[in-house]
């Protein structure tokens, strides 16, 4: 009796020890991470420009939780090294960032969920602080994401008055590298679009037009969203603002 009972008892400590094991071997763990690199100087486009990466990712795995996760001192030096050595630098920033996703996930295959955000500031011969954001997910794969200011200088009819324009778009998935926009060619159309329009319709006519012409012009782009901005300066230099806003989705 007394072994039977020890035999008992050391099943049920094997059968208890096998259930941990398969929980613990098929419990599924995430990582979550951000790095942001200042101050890079990089000569692309034709100009040196500075810029600056906002990186996030995401690794899930089922197993050890014990696991180490990403080296993020390694990752910015990989970064770094691939922006810096990129050999087309007549690329545009959207295929430059692309790129960078691309050899992110050959150099990290675990990785689930990439987000790059470069963002590139005015320059003396360029002056807009421009955009470029790429997303990248195994399920759903590739979505770019592209947005710019411009400043509509001694364009608005009233006086005293400087207006903006803040223009983002979306890239059709599986975008190929010859069907990028330059955004410099989007900056020329709005600033005939105002010129052409804003006197004629209030401001979010003005808006909607512009944007459907756009989307008609720029198949690559499925969808823009524009804000204007107005800066009413009175004379005790205190300045009154108003915004509108149109986001309109290619097809609706």
């Amino acid at each position: 009796m007394k072994k039977s009972w020890l035999r008992y008892c050391f099943f049920l400590i094997v059968l208890h020890l096998s259930v941990i094991g398969y929980a613990h071997e098929n419990t599924s763990f995430e990582h979550s991470y951000n790095l942001h690199i200042k101050n890079i100087v990089l000569d692309h486009r034709f100009d040196l420009h500075k810029v600056e990466l906002d990186l996030s990712f995401n690794d899930s795995f089922v197993g050890d939780y014990a696991i180490e996760g990403l080296n993020l001192e390694h990752m910015r030096e990989i970064v770094l090294t691939f922006i810096q050595n990129y050999e087309d630098k007549a690329a545009y920033w959207e295929i430059l960032n692309q790129d960078l996703i691309l050899h992110l996930i050959k150099e990290f295959p675990n990785l689930d969920e990439i987000t790059s955000q470069l963002r590139v500031f005015a320059s003396p011969t360029k002056p807009h602080d421009r955009c470029s954001t790429v997303y990248y997910d195994k399920v759903r794969g590739m979505t770019e994401h592209f947005s710019f200011e411009l400043e509509l200088e001694d364009l608005s009819p009233i006086k005293d008055e400087k207006s903006y324009l803040f223009i983002s778009f979306d890239y059709m998935k599986n975008i190929s590298k010859d069907s990028y926009v330059n955004f410099f060619d989007i900056k020329g159309d709005m600033v005939k679009l105002f010129k052409k329009y804003y006197s004629k319709y209030n401001p979010l006519t003005f808006l909607h037009v512009s944007t459907e012409e756009l989307l008609k012009k720029y198949s690559a782009i499925t969808s823009f969203k524009i804000q204007l901005k107005h800066l009413l300066f009175k004379e005790e230099e205190r300045e009154d603002h108003c915004e509108w806003t149109m986001i309109i989705h290619n097809g609706t």
